[in-house]
Parts: C-alpha cells; sequence; structure tokens
C-alpha cells in the first residue's frame, strides 16, 4: 500500500500541515523539521496523489506511457504513433520502459505518479499484481 501524508507525518513526528509545507515548499519550516520531513518521506517512498485527485490543480498536459520494452520497430511505431495522437490534442508524451521487470514497472508507476495525467500501460503484469495495489487508490483507471 502507497505511503500517505499522515504517514509521513507520524514518521516524522511532526503536524500533516508541516509536512505539507515542506513537500509543496511554502510557508515557514525549520531546517531539522524539513530534514525530519524529507527523510522520513524518502523513508515511506512517497509519492504525492496523482492528478486527478487535485483537481485544483492545473494539468500537466502530460500522458505516460509505460511499454514492456522500447527496443525494436512495433515499440518504436508504437510510440510514434501514441505521440502524434497525444500532440494533435496538445499533450506531451512521457514514456518508461519496464524492461520485462515487475519491480521496474512499479517504480517507473511510482516515478509517474503525480507528473502525468493520464497512463497508458502495456505489461503482462497489470492483472497480476501490478495494477491497484502498486497504483495509488485515488488515481482513476480505466480498463
Amino acid at each position: 500500500m502507497a505511503a500517505t501524508i499522515k504517514d509521513v507525518a507520524r514518521r516524522a513526528h511532526v503536524s500533516i500541515a508541516s509536512v505539507s509545507r515542506t513537500l509543496n515548499n511554502s510557508g515557514v519550516v525549520t531546517p531539522g523539521v524539513r530534514e525530519r520531513v524529507l527523510r522520513a518521506a524518502r523513508g515511506l517512498r512517497y509519492t504525492p496523489p496523482c492528478r486527478g485527485a487535485q483537481p485544483d490543480q492545473p494539468p500537466h498536459h502530460t500522458i505516460g506511457l509505460l511499454l514492456p520494452d522500447i527496443h525494436g520497430e512495433y515499440f518504436s511505431e508504437l510510440i510514434r504513433g501514441v505521440d502524434r495522437a497525444a500532440r494533435a490534442r496538445g499533450l506531451h508524451l512521457l514514456v518508461s520502459s519496464t524492461h520485462g521487470n515487475n519491480a521496474e514497472a512499479a517504480e517507473a508507476l511510482r516515478s509517474m505518479n503525480g507528473r502525468v495525467d493520464g497512463l497508458l500501460v502495456m505489461s503482462p503484469y497489470v492483472g497480476g499484481g501490478l495494477s491497484g495495489t502498486r497504483c495509488r487508490a485515488d488515481c482513476r483507471r480505466s480498463s
């Protein structure tokens, strides 16, 4: 299960507001509190909620594309087609590969979380434990 802002606050022994101010770089936070919060966030591998959970934030106009590999003509043409479709709609494309590794897929999803407005996933792991438990529950998925 993904770490929450409450988990970070609990581990850093600070309030949720202090975690929020630290992570958003807003408001006054002492250097000691900032260090504890950042250490706790790193230790918990905390990532902010996806854009779908933050309707008050402006969109990135970026979609993520997670593929099992990016080598070869098939994946090259797939990326090209998705990029063309995205550009026609005023969107940018962020591409990552799992290299056939479930742990890599989970890490790629974590790194895209909060940075993209939508996500396309082509992976043999989606039905086998990668979806749901590895994605934030507040991200909207479509099948």
